[in-house]
């Protein structure tokens, strides 16, 4: 059996009927202690990208060892918002968002912040420094050595979309820098994950290989401080679009978005799936 049916079949549909619906649902953000499940949910057939049909960032608690209903988030439900991501201290709370900012004269899509209290998550703050641009920001990921990885279309890039990291510093984040050839093209790269101590990263990118319209899943392992070329990720790939790779609080388990037949489900497999990928084995 070829490693491309094993790893299909190994998948799971995360909480159906649940967390993935008949909707669009993707992303998860996980508090550390696995209590609480943040994700995005938007009422629309993917493809369907307008104003009219934003996304807004749904949460769910866990009680008795079972989820909840799940609600939008208090922070969430007005304005199209995205990408949940928690550090792996449960500190830093960060999404991307179409709201308007007085920072900005005109929204786009932006990396915003909040920060745990004693009362919860704080306010959300445009996250200041270079890590924003113009143009749409995309899934912001905070590893423990304070590097913020994200997507971007700014200007200057390779191609429609590149991945750029920066630092933060609790406040802003400073000297963002493209990660260069290995992992951007002229094409588009986008939703990257990055694991808390920076050995992989898992990123959708389009348009590398002919009659693929859709987003693929691409790996890439660090080696003495750099990022290796990354390689197409065969075993999860499907026809439709495969994007927003996230981990477990016990980093266990993958989970990421397909879409099929215009919904998005989110799915789960063993982290171990990786592990073919390797190339210093």
């Amino acid at each position: 059996m070829s490693p491309t049916l094993r790893a299909q079949d190994q998948l799971e549909v995360f909480l159906p009927d649940l967390v993935s619906t008949d909707l669009i649902e993707y992303y998860t953000a996980f508090m550390p202690d696995g209590s609480q499940l943040y994700f995005v949910r938007r009422n629309a057939r993917w493809g369907d990208f307008n104003d009219k049909t934003p996304g807004h960032i749904y949460m769910t608690e866990k009680s008795h060892g079972e989820w909840k209903e799940p609600q939008p988030a208090g922070f969430s439900g007005k304005y199209s918002d995205g990408a949940p991501f928690i550090s792996a201290d449960g500190k830093y709370f960060f999404f991307t968002s179409k709201r308007p900012s007085p920072e900005k004269n005109t929204p786009d899509t932006d990396v915003w912040f909040m920060t745990q209290t004693d009362n919860g998550w704080s306010s959300p703050a445009l996250l200041s420094g270079n890590v924003n641009s113009a143009r749409t920001e995309f899934s912001p990921v905070l590893t423990k050595s304070g590097n913020l990885y994200f997507a971007s279309m700014r200007a200057g890039g390779f191609g429609q979309g590149d991945i750029y990291v920066c630092r933060f510093d609790g406040s802003a984040c400073h000297n963002a820098q493209n990660l260069g050839e290995n992992i951007n093209t002229s094409t588009g790269e986008w939703n990257v994950f990055v694991d808390p101590d920076e050995t992989y990263m898992i990123f959708e990118a389009s348009g590398r290989i002919p009659d693929r319209d859709n987003g693929d899943f691409y790996i890439s392992f660090r080696k003495n401080g750099q990022w290796q070329p990354a390689v197409f990720m065969e075993s999860l790939n499907t026809t439709g679009s495969d994007l927003a790779a996230r981990l477990s609080p016990d980093g266990k388990t993958l989970y990421f978005a397909q879409s099929h037949n215009g919904e998005v489900d989110i799915k789960s497999v063993s982290i171990n799936v990786i592990e073919q990928y390797r190339t210093d084995k």
